[in-house]
C-alpha cells in the first residue's frame, strides 16, 4: 500500500487530501475492516506512517473553505488513531501492568459520552483567552496535544471495551448473552419476541401501572399454556437499572389442575432450570410472579425474558410510572390551542389604527426612523461582522450588524406568538405593591386585562420572555369582526394598537384607545375574544445604535495591552474607607477612589452574590461625595436594584443634608409614582399633582453630585447636552446581567478622564440573544466578562472578590469547586437544620419528557419529590430561621415545562408560600431563602 505524498501536505490542499484518503479507504473493500487495520498497525509500527499521522491530526478542517467534504480524511484519522492507540496499547502492556498503563497520559481525562473521535474539538476561549473559566471542567480541549491525547485515548478505550466484551461473553450469564445476540442480529425479531408459537401468556394485572406515592408494592403474576407441553430453560430480567426494585418471586408448573413450585432464591434477578434441583420435564403450565417495589419517585420499565428453548424468546414489558396532574395536561392542551399561525399583520394586509395620542417623544421617533434595518442581506453581514476577532477598528460596524441580526431573530420569534384570548374590559386597576392605590383611565380610554395562565406566554421561555420583556404595544382584533368583514372583498378589516401598561405572572394589562373602544362598542365589566400580535419595541436596540455613535474612543472598553501592566503606588487614600470592608473590599474601594490623576482602565469587581460587591460601592460613593468636585453616575440593571441602592446605601449619606438635590434618582416617565418607595420619591424629579415623573433638565443634573438610574434610562443623562467627562466617576453594576451594547449607554458621557467601574459576576448565566449567529459571535457576552478575559491574574484594576456573607459553607464549598476555582470561602453562620444537611440530592428515577409544542422538558416523579420535600421541610421549619412566608422557600428549573407543573402540585398540597422560577428568572436577584434547584 503507498501513501500518495500529496496526503502530507494535506494543510495546502483539502480537496487532493480528501482524494487521496479515499483512494485510501478503497483497500477496506477489498482488504475488509480486520486486514485494513492490521496493515495500518502494521505500517505504524514500522514507522512509515508518522508524517500522514501527523499531518491528519493537525489538520484543522473547521477552517476549510466552501464546505468541502472530508469524510474520507476523518475515516483515515479514525483508523489510524485506532491504530496508533493499539500499537502503544500493545507495546507498553507488554512491559507494564493495566495499572500503571494510565501513567503514561499527560493530560486531563475527556469528556464522556463521545461516539466519534472527530467530536472532540478545542476550547474556542481558551484560544482567544489563553484561559478558560472551567478549567478541569471544561469538555473541550485546551491545547493541539491534548486533543490529539484525547483522540488516543479514546481510540484505546474503544480497542479496551471490544477486547474485555470478547472475553466476558465466553462467561457472561444467560441475559447478556441473550442481550448481545439480540443487538447483533440482522432479524432481531427472530431472536426476541412478544409471541412466540405454542405458548399463550395471560397476565390479570395491567402491564403498566401508575402510581400517586413515594412507596409502592405491586405483582404481576404470568400464566403460560403451552401447547404442546414445553421446558422453561430461563426467565431473566433485560436491564439492571433496577435491580433492587424488581425481582422473580415465585416460578411453579404443572397442569391445570395442579402446579409444584421450583425452588427459587430471594430477591432472584435470574433464574435457569440447569440450576434448579427439579426434574428437567416439559409441561403444560407455567405460572411465574414478579414483584416491584420501591421507596422512591419514579418512571420504572423492565422487560422480563421467558426461554421455553426455542427462538424467538417470549418477552414481556411491564411500567410503573408516576401519576401525571390531569389539570394541568388540559391547561397545558389549552395553552396550546390558543396559540394561531395567522399572516402577520402590517397596512399591506390590514388598516392598522394606531393608538393615538402617541406616547413616543421626538427624539424616539427619530430613534426609531434613523436605524431601520437593512433590507439587503450583504448590508448586514459585512466583512466586520464575520471577522474572528473583535478589535477597534471594526468595533462600530460590528456590533451595529449584530444589532441588527438580532432583531430580525426576535422578530422571528415574536411571530410565533399570535394568540386567541378574551379580553376583560375596565376602567381601573390596582397598582401592585401599593395596597389601596388604584389607577383609572382618561380621555375614554379603557383596560383590557389578558389572563396570561390561558395563554403560553411566560417568563418560563425564551420565547414568553421576549413577549412578556421587549413588548410595548399589541395588535387586536375582534374574533367576531374577522368573521364578519371575512366575505367583504376589497376592504381590509380593522386592528388596533394598545399599549402594554402593566405585566405580571398572572395577566397582562392593555390600554385601549377611544377610537378603539368606540368602534368596538366596548364596555366596563365585559369580555370579548380577540386574538392579539405581538409587536416589538425596537427602541431598546436603537438605544444600543445611539450608544454605539456615541462612544467615540473605544479605547475606554478596549484598552492598551500597556495599560494593563500598571499598579498603584501606595493607597494613603484608602485609611478613611469603612473598617469592615476585608481586604480584597478595601482594595477595590481604594482602586475606585484612588486620584483621577492615575490613568486606569476599567476597574472590575467581581465575584458572586453575597460577596459585598454592591456594599463595597456604597463605601466607594460615600467617600467620594466628600469631595464636591466629584460627580458620580450610579447605573444598575434594574429599577428594583437602583431603589434599593438609594434606600439602603445613599439615603443615610444625604438624609441630613440640606438640599435633597445633592442626589438625584431619574425614572423613565411612564413609571407609576405610587409604585415607588417614599424614600426614593424624595430624591426623584415629580409633577406638582404628584402623577408622574419628570425627565431632568440640564440644570436639574448640574446641581447633583450623584445620579443614580438604569442602563437604559442613562440616555436621558447623554441628551442632556452635557459634555463629555462631565461625571468623574460611572459606576455600573449587575453588569454581567447586560450585554455590552447594553452597558456602553451608560457609558456614552465617559472619556479618558473618567473613572468607569463594572461589578458583577462573569460566571453567571449569560444575558440572553435569540440571534444563533449573534452569539457565534460573542453578541451575548457581557463587557465585564470581556474584559475579565482580557485582564491578566493580579491586575490591579480586576478585584474578585471571595468571601461569601450570605449561604452555608457547605453550599459555598460546592460552587466554589465547580464555579470558582477553589476560591470561595464562607464567612457566616448560617443556623442549620437539625434534621436535613445544608446540601442534599434527592433521587427520583423519572423519565424527562419532552413537549410536543416545543423544546421544554418536565419530569413528573422529580416534581412529586420535590412536592414532598418542600411539604416536609415546611411541617420541621426551624423558629431559628424566622418566619415561614412566600420568601422563604425557593424552587429553581431549568424547563418552563416543569416549572408550571411544580406549582400545579405546590397549590395541589396547598404549599401557597413557595416561589418556583424558572432559572433565567432569578439572575442578579437576591433572596434570603431556601431553595430547591432541580437539574
Amino acid at each position: 500500500m503507498v501513501f500518495p505524498y500529496v496526503t502530507v501536505q494535506i494543510l495546502k490542499n483539502y480537496k487532493e487530501a480528501e482524494e487521496d484518503c479515499k483512494s485510501v479507504l478503497c483497500f477496506h473493500e477489498i482488504l475488509g475492516e480486520n486486514l485494513l487495520r492490521d496493515v495500518l498497525a502494521s505500517l505504524v509500527l514500522e514507522g512509515k506512517l508518522k508524517d500522514v499521522y501527523d499531518a491528519l491530526c493537525d489538520c484543522k478542517t473547521e477552517d476549510c473553505m466552501n464546505g468541502a467534504s472530508l469524510s474520507h480524511l476523518r475515516r483515515l484519522l479514525h483508523l489510524l488513531t485506532e491504530s496508533q492507540a493499539a500499537t502503544n496499547g500493545a507495546l507498553f502492556s507488554s512491559e507494564h501492568d493495566a495499572e500503571e498503563s494510565e501513567c503514561r497520559w499527560k493530560f486531563r481525562s475527556p469528556p464522556r459520552g463521545v461516539i466519534g473521535i472527530d467530536e472532540y474539538s478545542l476550547c474556542c476561549q481558551y484560544l482567544e483567552c489563553a484561559a478558560c473559566h472551567f478549567e478541569d471542567f471544561c469538555v473541550f480541549a485546551h491545547s493541539d496535544t491534548e486533543l490529539l491525547e484525547w483522540r488516543e485515548r479514546h481510540a484505546y478505550r474503544r480497542l479496551q471495551y471490544q477486547q474485555q466484551r470478547e472475553q466476558h461473553q465466553q462467561g457472561a450469564n444467560y441475559s447478556e448473552r441473550l442481550i448481545e445476540k439480540w443487538i447483533n442480529s440482522p432479524s432481531p425479531d427472530r431472536v426476541v419476541s412478544g409471541a412466540t408459537e405454542g405458548v399463550r401468556v395471560e397476565c390479570s394485572q395491567e402491564l403498566n401501572q401508575v402510581f400517586d406515592g413515594r412507596q409502592y408494592d405491586f405483582s404481576w403474576m404470568f400464566v403460560f399454556t403451552c401447547d404442546p407441553p414445553q421446558l422453561l430453560h430461563h426467565v431473566a430480567f433485560l436491564t439492571n437499572a433496577y435491580t433492587p426494585c424488581f425481582h422473580i418471586v415465585s416460578i411453579a408448573a404443572g397442569d391445570s389442575h395442579s402446579l409444584h413450585p421450583y425452588s427459587i432464591l430471594s430477591k432472584c434477578q435470574e433464574w435457569s432450570q440447569s440450576s434448579s434441583s427439579q426434574n428437567r420435564i416439559d409441561e403444560h403450565v407455567y405460572q411465574i410472579a414478579v414483584k416491584f417495589s420501591s421507596e422512591v419517585f419514579g418512571n420504572f420499565q423492565q422487560t422480563i425474558f421467558f426461554d421455553f428453548g426455542t427462538e424467538p424468546v417470549l418477552m414481556q414489558t411491564v411500567t410503573v410510572s408516576a401519576l401525571s396532574d390531569k389539570g394541568t395536561e388540559a391547561l397545558l392542551q389549552h395553552q396550546q390551542q390558543s396559540l394561531t399561525t395567522s399572516q402577520r399583520w402590517d397596512s399591506t394586509c390590514k388598516q392598522v389604527v394606531d393608538f393615538r395620542p402617541p406616547e413616543q417623544s421626538d427624539l424616539d421617533l427619530t430613534l426609531l426612523v434613523t436605524y431601520q434595518i437593512p433590507a439587503a442581506a450583504d448590508q448586514l453581514f459585512t466583512r466586520s461582522v464575520l471577522d474572528k476577532v473583535l478589535n477597534r477598528h471594526n468595533y462600530h460596524s460590528r456590533f451595529h450588524d449584530l444589532l441588527y441580526i438580532e432583531e430580525n431573530a426576535q422578530n422571528k420569534d415574536i411571530s410565533k406568538f399570535n394568540v386567541k384570548t378574551n379580553l376583560h374590559i375596565t376602567t381601573s386597576y390596582a397598582v401592585p405593591g401599593n395596597h389601596g392605590a388604584a389607577r383609572h383611565v382618561q380621555n375614554g380610554q379603557l383596560f383590557a386585562c389578558v389572563l396570561l395562565s390561558d395563554t403560553v406566554i411566560t417568563k418560563d421561555t425564551a420565547a414568553g420572555r421576549l413577549a412578556m420583556e421587549k413588548v410595548t404595544s399589541v395588535l387586536l382584533m375582534p374574533l367576531s369582526k374577522k368573521k364578519g368583514l371575512g366575505s367583504n372583498q376589497g376592504n381590509k378589516e380593522k386592528v388596533y394598537e394598545a399599549l402594554v401598561e402593566d405585566r405580571s405572572r398572572e395577566c397582562m394589562l392593555l390600554r385601549l384607545s377611544k377610537e378603539c373602544c368606540e368602534d368596538l362598542k366596548l364596555r366596563p365589566e365585559r369580555d370579548i375574544e380577540v386574538e392579539l400580535q405581538f409587536q416589538l419595541n425596537r427602541l431598546p436596540l436603537c438605544e444600543m445604535h445611539l450608544a454605539l455613535d456615541n462612544l467615540k474612543d473605544c479605547s475606554l472598553v478596549s484598552p492598551d495591552s500597556s495599560s494593563l501592566m500598571l499598579d498603584l503606588p501606595d493607597r494613603d487614600w484608602e485609611k478613611h474607607l469603612d473598617p469592615r470592608l476585608n481586604f480584597k473590599q478595601r482594595k477595590a474601594a481604594g482602586a475606585i477612589i484612588a486620584p483621577i490623576s492615575f490613568s486606569l482602565p476599567p476597574i472590575l469587581l467581581t465575584g458572586p452574590c453575597g460577596t459585598g460587591k454592591t456594599f463595597t460601592l456604597a463605601q466607594a460613593v460615600k467617600q467620594l461625595v466628600q469631595d464636591p468636585d466629584k460627580r458620580i453616575l450610579f447605573c444598575t440593571y434594574s429599577d428594583t436594584a437602583a431603589d434599593n441602592f438609594v434606600k439602603d446605601y445613599l439615603s443615610p449619606i444625604f438624609e441630613n443634608d440640606a438640599s435633597d438635590f445633592r442626589l438625584l434618582r431619574i425614572y423613565h416617565k411612564s413609571k407609576c409614582v405610587k409604585t415607588v418607595h417614599p424614600t426614593v420619591q424624595r430624591y426623584c424629579l415629580i409633577a406638582r399633582n404628584q402623577s408622574a415623573f419628570l425627565l431632568p433638565r440640564k440644570e436639574d443634573i448640574l446641581r447633583c453630585q450623584v445620579v443614580v438610574t438604569t442602563v437604559s434610562s442613562s440616555k436621558y443623562l447623554c441628551c442632556a447636552d452635557l459634555q463629555h467627562g462631565y461625571f468623574t466617576h460611572i459606576l455600573v453594576d449587575d453588569a454581567s446581567r447586560a450585554i455590552e451594547c447594553e452597558t456602553i449607554v451608560a457609558l456614552g458621557l465617559a472619556d479618558k478622564t473618567t473613572r468607569i467601574v463594572l461589578a458583577g459576576d462573569p460566571m453567571q448565566l449569560n444575558p440572553v440573544v435569540y440571534s444563533e449567529f449573534a452569539r457565534e459571535r460573542n453578541l451575548h457576552i457581557s463587557l465585564i466578562k470581556r474584559l475579565s478575559q482580557l485582564y491578566p491574574p493580579d491586575f490591579c484594576c480586576h478585584i474578585s472578590l471571595a468571601e461569601q456573607y450570605r449561604s452555608h459553607e457547605v453550599i459555598i464549598s460546592l460552587a466554589s469547586e465547580l464555579f470558582y476555582s477553589g476560591n470561595l470561602t464562607a464567612n457566616s453562620k448560617q443556623p442549620t437544620h437539625k434534621d436535613f444537611y445544608p446540601l442534599m440530592f434527592c433521587v427520583a428515577w423519572g423519565a424527562d419528557v419532552q413537549d410536543k409544542h416545543s423544546a421544554s422538558y418536565y419530569n413528573c416523579s422529580e416534581v412529586l419529590e420535590v412536592a414532598e420535600q418542600v411539604e416536609e421541610l415546611q411541617k420541621r421549619w426551624p423558629v431559628a430561621w424566622g418566619k415561614l412566608d412566600e420568601n422563604s422557600i425557593g424552587v429553581v428549573t431549568p424547563y418552563a415545562n416543569q416549572a408550571m407543573r411544580i406549582r400545579a402540585e405546590m397549590q395541589k398540597k396547598k404549599l401557597n408560600d413557595v416561589t418556583v422560577e424558572h432559572v433565567l428568572n432569578i439572575q442578579g436577584v437576591t433572596h434570603n431563602r431556601r431553595e430547591y434547584k432541580q437539574d
